[in-house]
């Protein structure tokens, strides 16, 4: 029934280039002779890569763990050969668990070396839904470049020096584009995440936009679009997924609130608060409405902002064409932005564009901050505020070998409380049984004294 109009965008401005040893610089120089000896690689989706700088380090590949599918030996950063970067091969498992295990031994960076004969700037390194603390950088350079390069790491004497640039287009002015719908939840509790951060930037630091993943219904398409659709607006000329199934939602209510979210930011155009309030519904919407994508629960948040309930609505009237009924006619916002976004071609979303770069790496709003304050020739002065925090390091989470030890010493605890447990309730048991003889002697003992004086008494009697 759908038809997708768009996805995603350009490819990340990432670099490889060997540095030493002299007889493999000398194999790619004369192989990218006209690209300045620089590797084609595709980076990863996964990961914080540290744009605006570069990376150099020694090239580590074994060979008994060739793939990096199971634990690599851990690693000491030898300084004087830079950061440890590992190799390995692809396949028989999943990118981030590549990088995950080259994560928990210490290594910095990840090269993927692909398995087949093919252009790797077009190969997307995806995040299989692990990759969430993950911080390093993984690469991935074709079969050829690969192998030449692994020939060199593996041996013991070797010293492959690489160099990995993070380069990053310098503006005065950033542009970011976000790609996603407004029932997305990766892209919703990123922009709770960066509402802290973007409500700093203003419309002379930042030309911010986003842009929302539509399809069209090709049923509709053969009937002209003059047939309402519960899932589209403009008789299916955009639509959206159901979002809740059987439920009370459909997916016109989510192709709505791309709308009304494309209204708020319209609404404050000329404004110094444009960005402040739009990430401040957009926070409050992430934890309010995300489950409940209706206009009463949207118009609710937007009581909060000053004129924005009205302005939103005139918006959305002025959008339908020759302001007719939403769900038939066309709508001037939402053509804007099939135009805007059919010429991309891809198969991911939510995207992040970044001076046309699509930007890669986790989605957490100190990382995106301090790559928009690095692309800029002279970044505004509360860049320096977030410079020297470290949200990958501090986010990564715990690696396999932590995890492991914690869960040894909880063990261990849990061992230690039960033995200790075992004696107090030992010692508790053996003075409650003291207790209970204590007693039981001293009911036996009292009822042989009465039985002894109702004896005597007795005998009395009868004399």
């Amino acid at each position: 029934m759908w038809q997708s109009l768009l996805l995603l965008c350009v490819s990340v401005s990432a670099k490889v280039t060997v540095l030493s040893p002299p007889e493999l610089l000398s194999v790619f120089e004369k192989r990218y002779e006209d690209k300045d000896h620089e590797i084609p690689s595709s980076l990863a989706d996964f990961g914080n890569p540290p744009y605006g700088t570069q990376m150099v380090g020694k090239a580590h590949y074994h060979s008994e763990v060739a793939d990096a599918c199971s634990p690599v030996d851990h690693i000491e950063i030898e300084r004087e050969h830079g950061l440890p970067i590992l190799m390995a091969d692809r396949g028989n498992c999943s990118f981030a668990m590549k990088a995950r295990h080259a994560q928990d031994a210490g290594y910095k960076a990840l090269v993927v070396v692909d398995f087949n004969d093919e252009d790797v700037t077009d190969v997307v390194m995806s995040d299989n839904g692990s990759g969430g603390n993950l911080f390093i950088p993984t690469f991935m350079i074709d079969k050829k470049d690969g192998n030449e390069i692994k020939s060199f790491a593996g041996r013991n004497d070797s010293d492959v020096q690489l160099k990995l640039s993070f380069d990053v287009e310098k503006r005065t002015r950033v542009n970011l584009r976000v790609v996603y719908s407004s029932d997305n939840a990766k892209a919703l509790n990123f922009f709770a995440d960066f509402a802290t951060y973007g409500k700093k930037f203003n419309r002379t630091t930042l030309n911010f936009r986003p842009h929302f993943v539509l399809w069209y219904c090709t049923e509709c398409l053969l009937n002209g679009y003059n047939e309402s659709n519960e899932d589209c607006l403009s008789g299916g000329r955009y639509c959206a997924p159901d979002p809740d199934g059987s439920g009370a939602l459909t997916g016109r209510d989510v192709v709505l609130e791309d709308l009304r979210q494309l209204c708020l930011l319209s609404s404050f155009a000329n404004s110094e608060f444009k960005y402040p309030y739009w990430f401040q519904y957009m926070a409050k919407y992430n934890s309010t409405c995300r489950s409940n994508i209706t206009e009463s629960c949207s118009y609710s948040i937007m009581q909060e902002i000053p004129g924005s309930v009205a302005a939103v609505q005139q918006c959305i009237r002025d959008s339908a064409k020759d302001s007719g009924d939403l769900t038939l006619v066309d709508n001037t916002l939402l053509r804007k932005e099939v135009r805007y976004l059919s010429g991309m071609t891809s198969s991911i979303y939510p995207a992040m564009i970044l001076n046309n770069h699509t930007y890669r790496g986790d989605w957490e709003g100190l990382q995106l901050a301090q790559t928009i304050c690095s692309s800029y020739f002279s970044p505004p002065d509360f860049c320096a505020a977030w410079a020297t925090d470290t949200p990958a390091e501090a986010n990564r989470g715990l690696g396999l070998g932590t995890v492991m030890l914690i869960v040894g010493l909880v063990l261990v605890l849990v061992l230690v409380v039960l033995l200790l447990y075992r004696a107090w309730a030992k010692r508790e048991l053996a003075l409650e049984l003291r207790q209970q003889v204590n007693l039981a002697m001293s009911q036996y003992y009292a009822l042989s004294s009465e039985g002894s004086q109702l004896a005597e008494r007795r005998t009395g009697g009868r004399k």
